[in-house]
């Protein structure tokens, strides 16, 4: 999957860097989260990323700790 950076103004009026992927025409950069962001997913499974790809996103938009429980 291609990962790649976008800078915008995400729930503030500063900006931020944020780390994602296209998936059905929609930009994702919380890969824990379902397309429509209300349920949790396995990553790997709901997107076809590597563990590596998720760790990535994971590190690069603060989004918590690394799960290895993926």
């Amino acid at each position: 999957m291609k990962l790649y950076e976008t800078t915008d103004y995400f729930d503030t009026d500063n900006k931020h860097t944020r780390l994602g992927f296209e998936f059905e025409g929609m930009f994702i950069t919380n890969p824990m989260l379902s397309i429509c962001a209300r349920f949790e997913v396995n990553p790997i499974k709901e997107y076809g990323l590597t563990q590596s790809e998720v760790d990535r996103l994971i590190k690069f938009n603060q989004l918590g700790e690394i799960n290895d429980d993926v």
